[in-house]
């Protein structure tokens, strides 16, 4: 069972200074912003909470330390740094161990294992995940990241048996309850879109998997699109309503909305990332219009949204597409062509 008894007040995990968003507010946001929009606030609860916890040394003080520093080290995984990310989340440890959480251990070594793998060192990640696997106490939905992660590192290095074991063993985990750091949501929720996502991840790399992966990646990516929807859904209601008068009161006359209120959220970096699977599982199954159209929903995202996740998924689409088959085809080249100019502009270079 995770540790029952840590409280995780409103007032626990808020900004010490109250000089910004709060740690609460930052870990629901990160999934859908561009990293570098929230740095400077991720820097800076990085010392509010570090400092807080110097001077109150209580478990809920080490817990904000320890959620502060993963989000920094979740900063340099998405802005090309996973060496960093790497050593950053080992002192997320530290202060998870002084906070008794097991929830946010599990996390933090997940943390290490996935930036292993965007580190191109799968046999690394695995090592992390077998760390974060050592301890059976942690509930919540941790563990099923931590299996999901084991997955794609497996079926990078070819072993599908593996892969498709510790995909099962994710979705197992995934049937605990949540824990309290569930609760918190957003980074910390390893929720049913990300799942799926990572399964499209990891099938994607298994021998004869390309048709799964791609019907995952599309389910992944409806799902990714209706959460960010339902978060923007209550402003879009609001903004349609004034658009609407009421018929029965003259003294209500339509309301412009402001100009972006109604548009669609931008794509988020998982859900580009979802996108770059689906174009490799396309290409993977021959199939270049797939392609084609996967790529033209993923090519366009702003540079800010493109993590490095994001970058190196797209990077393994050209790979692909260099088979001698398709060598002298326009269709290939013109792809090819654009996802290097895409590439060549990633998240970290707009960090400053």
């Amino acid at each position: 069972m995770p540790h029952a008894s840590l409280p995780l007040s409103r007032n626990g995990l808020a900004a010490p200074t109250r000089s910004g968003p709060s740690l609460r507010e930052i870990i629901r946001r990160y999934p859908a912003v561009a990293p570098v929009d929230v740095l400077p606030d991720i820097h800076r609860l990085h010392a509010e909470h570090v400092a807080a916890e110097q001077e109150a040394g209580t478990a809920e003080a080490a817990l904000g330390a320890s959620l502060a520093a993963d989000l920094v080290a979740r900063t340099y995984l998405d802005l090309g740094d996973p060496r960093a990310a790497v050593a950053q989340a080992d002192a997320a440890l530290i202060y998870a161990d002084r906070a008794r959480s097991h929830g946010a251990r599990v996390r933090h070594r997940a943390l290490q294992s996935l930036s292993a793998y965007w580190a191109g060192w799968p046999h690394e990640a695995l090592r992390y995940a077998r760390l974060g696997s050592i301890s059976d106490q942690a509930g919540g939905s941790g563990p099923a990241m931590l299996k999901a992660v084991e997955a794609r590192s497996h079926a990078l290095l070819g072993d599908g048996l593996a892969a498709s074991d510790a995909l099962r063993a994710a979705d197992a985990a995934a049937a605990s309850e949540p824990d309290e750091l569930d609760a918190l949501g957003g980074l910390l929720r390893f929720d049913e879109a990300r799942r799926t996502y990572f399964e499209a991840e990891a099938r994607v790399h298994i021998p004869g998997g390309a048709r799964t992966a791609a019907e995952r990646a599309l389910t992944a990516i409806r799902l990714f699109r209706d959460a960010a929807v339902r978060a923007a859904g209550s402003a879009a209601v609001q903004a349609e309503r004034r658009l609407l008068p009421d018929p029965t009161d003259p003294a209500d006359p339509a309301d412009p909305a402001p100009a972006d209120a109604l548009t669609a959220p931008d794509t988020a970096p998982e859900t580009a990332a979802c996108l770059a699977v689906l174009a490799l599982a396309h290409a993977r199954q021959d199939n270049l219009d797939g392609v084609r159209a996967a790529l033209d929903d993923l090519l366009p995202l702003d540079p800010v949204r493109r993590t490095l996740p994001v970058v190196l998924s797209t990077a393994r689409v050209h790979a692909e597409l260099r088979r001698p088959a398709w060598i002298r085809d326009p269709r290939v080249r013109d792809m090819q062509e654009l996802i290097e100019t895409f590439c060549q502009v990633p998240a970290g270079s707009t960090a400053g």
